[in-house]
């Protein structure tokens, strides 16, 4: 498992081609970027890929299941967030939306 993280970490740190240039954690994006990054896009993967960890590992943390349904699409939320407050990062976007949706779930019937 640690030699699969690696060789992602590797992955996303290394250039596709010269013109490229490399990829930052992207927890650490602006949301002003994820507002501009084509879905399709390798920026727009990997932030994709990243948010879903995020919630994944702190659903796990917690012991709940992750129930993005209940919550309405997890991309709408993080873009209205990110539309108010475009200077924050990509991961208070993703930290604010997990304790929004942790919040939300407590109060549902189990």
């Amino acid at each position: 498992m640690k030699a699969l993280a690696l060789a992602l970490a590797l992955a996303l740190a290394t250039p596709a081609s010269a013109g490229d240039t490399h990829l930052t954690h992207p927890g650490t994006h602006k949301c002003a970027t994820w507002l501009k990054s084509k879905p399709d896009s390798r920026i727009g993967i990997a932030e994709w890929a990243w948010i879903m960890g995020y919630l994944d590992g702190v659903y796990e943390a917690v012991g709940r299941k992750y129930d993005p349904i209940f919550q309405g699409t997890v991309s709408e939320d993080i873009t209205t967030f990110c539309r108010m407050h475009p200077d924050a990062t990509l991961m208070e976007a993703v930290g604010t939306y997990a304790t929004y949706a942790m919040e939300q779930n407590a109060k549902r019937p189990q």
